[in-house]
């Protein structure tokens, strides 16, 4: 990690880290690619997925890629 960080500035004019939601029976890794080109129109291809950590809430897994 080379300490830069991307953010996106939502429909509320405020700035957040781009992410979204797993879609039914999409591997983590398309739902990054697929969120990256619905928020920043870049089409990419993941080569390893770095977890950094996850929270279950309400029998719910969020991933923190």
């Amino acid at each position: 990690m080379n300490g830069k960080y991307l953010l996106v500035k939502n429909n509320r004019n405020e700035w957040e880290l781009p992410g979204g939601r797993l879609e039914p029976n999409e591997l983590p890794e398309e739902t990054l690619e697929r969120e990256i080109y619905e928020e920043l129109n870049i089409k990419c291809k993941v080569q390893k997925l770095l977890i950094l950590g996850f929270l279950r809430l309400f029998q719910i897994k969020l991933y923190l890629l």
